[in-house]
């Protein structure tokens, strides 16, 4: 009887020594496992935060300063705040792994390490073999294998530091005026109808999809293209007609007891080039000129005179012989996002030859850079 005792007492022994041996290969596997999810996150984290700081620093390179660079810059920075956050632990977590440290408890699915005062946690879910870390309670891989930090969103084309973006997108509002080929500002003798009224005369353009082609950090060509709604507003009352090719002025007194204005709208749609060199830094301060080609693509008049007291309204939408193509001269001298801008077409307002005079567009005024 004894004997059996003691052989069932050393097959329990026995079998309770191989369990152990068998638990303790599986918690060794366990903690191998979570070595390698850790070291393979942590790689990642270090790839994710290189990413935002070269996305930072090319922001610095190229931004004008504006609203929105400043928060994503903001942004960047807390991401890799949070990066840093998560590398810290995951190296807790990686340091009590190689130390061993103080083991609290050992379960099938779950190991508790205790080192340095903080506590690291390794859990192996059954059901799909995956592998969840924590440190002090927070989680740096969860059952997906990921954390809360976000690398994975979808990178930005980053330039090369030395790349140039330009300035060129934006907003325009400027005065027009007109001159005479001589150079002068003044309503010609022969159509003294033509004198503006530049506080209504306005030139409102917007700048858009700007392409750069860097040649240095500072300097490169800035091309795109643009809309452009260029408002002539006359001192006189009238009509544009065109008879035998010539653009004239046309108003009948005796029937409009008041005339109140007479509006000339022209829409086109152009096509900027302007070579740009600007300060090192974040490029705050820039100097570019270059040419414009367009298009005509719309045009409008508007005389408002009063008949026996009734308010009249008439509206063509005739090009009156205006040109249909036009190159200008284009420049300005700019600060972060504001620009002094000026642009000057050689191409005269009416076809050469189709008036007394050429007059010949001119604006001036500010642009608000995107």
């Amino acid at each position: 009887m004894k004997k059996i005792i003691l052989l069932f007492i050393a097959a329990f022994f026995i079998n309770m020594c191989q369990v152990l041996e068998a638990s303790a290969q599986e918690v060794y596997g366990i903690l191998q496992e979570a070595r390698t999810q850790l070291n393979d996150r942590k790689a990642e984290l270090l790839s994710g935060r290189q990413s935002f700081q070269d996305r930072i620093d090319h922001i610095n390179d190229t931004s004008v300063d504006n609203q929105l660079d400043n928060g994503r810059i903001a942004a960047l920075e807390s991401g890799i705040r949070d990066i840093d956050a998560t590398l810290a632990k995951i190296d807790i977590a990686l340091d009590a792994i190689s130390n061993s440290g103080i083991v609290n408890s050992y379960y099938s699915s779950r190991v508790e390490i205790s080192r340095n005062g903080n506590t690291v946690r390794i859990y192996k879910h059954v059901a799909d073999n995956s592998i969840t870390v924590e440190v002090n309670g927070t989680k740096v891989i969860n059952e997906d294998g990921f954390d809360s930090v976000n690398i994975l969103e979808p990178r930005m084309h980053l330039k090369n530091k030395k790349d140039f973006s330009g300035h060129l997108s934006g907003i325009f509002l400027g005065i027009n005026g007109l001159l005479l080929k001589n150079g002068e500002y003044e309503a010609p003798v022969t159509m003294p109808y033509f004198e503006l009224n530049e506080s209504r005369s306005l030139d409102f353009s917007v700048y858009f999809n700007d392409f750069a082609v860097p040649f240095s950090k500072n300097c490169g060509l800035v091309m795109g293209t643009a809309l452009q709604f260029n408002h002539y507003s006359f001192q006189q009352v009238f009509d544009l007609t065109v008879n035998d090719h010539m653009v004239t002025a046309d108003y009948d007194h005796t029937v409009a007891t008041e005339f109140k204005r007479f509006n000339y709208r022209i829409i086109h749609f152009n096509f900027p080039i302007v070579f740009e060199i600007a300060t090192s830094g974040r490029q705050k301060f820039f100097v570019n000129a270059g040419v414009m080609g367009g298009v005509r693509i719309g045009s409008r008049t508007k005389q408002i005179y009063v008949v026996d007291g009734d308010r009249q309204k008439n509206c063509s939408r005739k090009p009156f012989d205006t040109n249909l193509f036009k190159y200008s001269f284009i420049g300005g001298v700019g600060y972060r996002c504001f620009q002094v801008f000026g642009e000057y077409s050689p191409v005269p307002l009416f076809k050469s030859g189709h008036a007394s005079e050429d007059l010949y567009p001119f604006s001036l005024g500010v642009k608000f850079l995107f």
